[in-house]
């Protein structure tokens, strides 16, 4: 059953999903996410402070984008992948064409 309510959506099933193990920590001293944030939301090591993401300011915010963001987001239009790019581990992520099944 699928509950629709305004922008939010609730999914309730009545099966148990198989909860993930935590992903280790690759990252080791690696700060180049943190280092190449152009608006300093990666506050620390997987933490975010999604109210100065770009991607958060593009994309989801209601409202204007406060005047302390406009200068550092530049010329994206919607979102921002800064911290994806530098990362090193996203070398190894495969493209997957199909949804795996449960």
């Amino acid at each position: 059953m699928v509950l629709f309510r305004g922008n939010l959506y609730q999914l309730t099933l009545a099966i148990d999903l198989a909860t993930d193990e935590p992903s280790p920590n690759h990252c080791g001293t690696c700060t180049r996410c943190i280092d190449v944030c152009p608006t300093q939301a990666i506050v620390a090591p997987y933490e975010v402070d999604a109210r100065r993401c770009i991607s958060y300011l593009t994309i989801e915010l209601k409202g204007s984008i406060p005047l302390e963001f406009r200068p550092l987001i530049g010329n994206r239009v919607y979102g921002c992948d800064d911290c994806q790019l530098y990362c090193p581990w996203n070398k190894f992520a495969q493209t997957h064409t199909k949804m795996t099944s449960m």
